[in-house]
């Protein structure tokens, strides 16, 4: 029974929640519509009900008053009529500046910002209508122009503006990619790592390392854990050999990496700590999080009432992660940072990829794209996936990253089963990037994807994390020759960009806003109420 009067009286209400809510779907958005500013439309809005206001009284109480009425208000007319203009006008005026707000103290971003609406409105694309992805870990503008090149997706709007910018446009009907080359702590901490490693390339090397064994030998077994052994190397003289060791279960083999640390040497100079040191100051994290919220803050004005973004690609330098410890926990608090502002100001879980780029300056990883053939290198992804509607606890994300790394076990041992390939040159350098990747990589991934994307349901029952999509590898070089795995990362952005949920925090503000909302609706009908009956009166007195 309380339901039908609940139905019942929402369907008497609803001509008249329909006549009220009609002022306020026009100035729903901040966008121009029909060419005209919100400040227009609600100054507009002020004059013609200040209009009707004013012709509704003096038609009313002329009528009823007669000429006493009219010979009174005569000396009125001036100030009424001046009032009728001026009013709207100073609404236009206050509106207008309440909604520019203060002096921006980002002068340069929001040149790049309106730089890219002005591009976008240009090809017939709106901001609000269209997907929108965030690019997170940018290095500079050739690496992030190689990387969607390497999508191999078709842009309308490419590289907005042109040449340094804080942020940068790529956009078409299917989505757009606004690029953070300058903004935030990811991409900081990659263009300083970028840097370091292009000085401590063009520093001549202090002298010329040893030569590194030659992985092609055997793997023998026993002896305090197994070796590789040079093939060509010559056997003590008998008198000299030590009595044989008790013989060893020959069927389970280990490989001690620690004792041929020339293997897992990175191909590049500079790449690890070797090179010039990578840092972030307190101020300048504090500083790139400030431009980060200011350009959320940016894009969450321009989408209302939408969703602010379908997704976020965060960009990880391969150098980065195997540079040791310290450069490695910089990374994880500056990809946990960047994040963390993204999901505070937008309050929006939304799928979240992690891609590994920089391969392409791995010897091991161009001979790998070039074994598995161009075809392949281009329409599939390399690494481990992860459903976005399973929640991305912490052990779950250890075991992604071992399966991601793993992909290169996979990968290099089926190369190495095909018919002569163990007689290809080549090989060697998928060895050393298999054994670089277990003794370097493995462990600081794994920490970084737990602790970054991750959250741990029994220290705060109450997290909600992005929706994490999975963990990629990825060549992004500028010629296509070391380009590979990137084309099939975008196809997923936009696969999952439907999978959105708003946090509690955003639901709840949303239910204060309704309530409010709701309030003046009531004060509204009373005071309609109220003149219907003070007019009644009036007419009928």
């Amino acid at each position: 029974m309380g339901y039908f009067f609940r139905q019942l009286v929402d369907m008497m209400m609803r001509p008249i929640r329909a006549f009220f809510s009609a002022p306020g779907q026009i100035f729903a958005s901040s966008k121009r519509v029909f060419g005209v500013s919100l400040p227009a439309r609600v100054a507009i809005f002020v004059a013609v009900f200040l209009l009707i206001c004013v012709g509704v009284s003096f038609l009313i109480f002329g009528r009823v008053e007669g000429s006493a009425f009219w010979g009174s208000k005569a000396r009125s007319l001036p100030v009424i009529a001046i009032l009728v203009v001026a009013i709207p006008l100073v609404v236009y005026k206050l509106l207008k500046v309440w909604l520019e707000g203060d002096v921006s103290p980002f002068t340069d971003i929001d040149h790049a910002w309106n730089a890219g609406l002005l591009e976008l409105k240009r090809h017939g694309l709106d901001l609000a209508e269209t997907p929108l992805f965030l690019v997170l870990g940018s290095p500079g503008e050739s690496q992030e122009k190689a990387l969607f090149d390497a999508s191999r997706l078709s842009f309308n709007v490419r590289e907005v503006p042109v040449g340094p910018a804080p942020i940068h446009w790529y956009g078409s009907a299917e989505g757009i990619y606004i690029v953070c080359t300058r903004v935030g702590s990811l991409s900081r901490v990659a263009s300083l790592e970028k840097k370091a490693g292009q000085d401590a390339r063009a520093r001549p090397a202090p002298g010329a390392p040893s030569s590194a064994p030659d992985i092609r030998g055997t793997i023998v077994a026993g002896g305090g854990g197994s070796r590789l052994r040079d093939t060509d190397s010559i056997a003590p003289a008998p008198s000299q050999e030590p009595e044989p060791a008790p013989p060893q279960d020959v069927r389970v083999m280990t490989i001690d990496f620690s004792s041929h640390s020339d293997l897992v040497r990175p191909s590049a100079p500079g790449r690890v700590s070797g090179g010039g040191r990578v840092a972030l100051s307190p101020e300048d994290a504090i500083e790139e999080e400030r431009r980060l919220e200011y350009l959320c803050q940016l894009i969450r004005r321009a989408r209302q009432p939408i969703c602010p973004n379908n997704g976020i690609l965060t960009l990880l330098p391969f150098g980065m992660l195997q540079r040791g410890p310290r450069e490695a926990s910089i990374l994880q608090q500056a990809a946990g940072r960047d994040l963390g502002t993204i999901h505070r100001v937008f309050q929006l879980r939304c799928p979240v990829v992690a891609l590994v780029i920089g391969m392409d300056e791995e010897s091991g990883f161009r001979e790998l794209v070039r074994r598995v053939g161009r075809d392949r290198a281009i329409h599939q992804r390399f690494g481990k996936g992860f459903d976005v509607s399973n929640p991305p606890l912490p052990e779950r994300l250890v075991a992604l990253s071992a399966h991601a790394c793993g992909a290169f076990e996979d990968s290099v041992y089926a190369l190495f089963k095909e018919r002569g390939a163990l007689s290809k040159p080549g090989n060697t350098k998928l060895y050393s990037l298999l054994c670089r990747i277990r003794h370097d990589v493995r462990q600081p991934l794994s920490d970084l994807l737990e602790t970054v994307y991750g959250a741990d349901a029994d220290k705060d029952p109450h997290a909600e994390p992005f929706f994490f999509s999975g963990c990629y590898f990825a060549s992004t070089g500028e010629t296509e020759d070391r380009q590979a795995f990137v084309k099939a990362v975008f196809d997923k952005l936009t696969q999952e960009q439907a999978e959105l949920q708003w946090t509690s925090a955003a639901r709840r503000r949303d239910r204060i806003y309704q309530g409010i909302a709701q309030f003046i609706f009531g004060i509204d009908f009373l005071l309609l109420v109220g003149l219907i009956g003070m007019v009644g009166y009036k007419l009928f007195k």
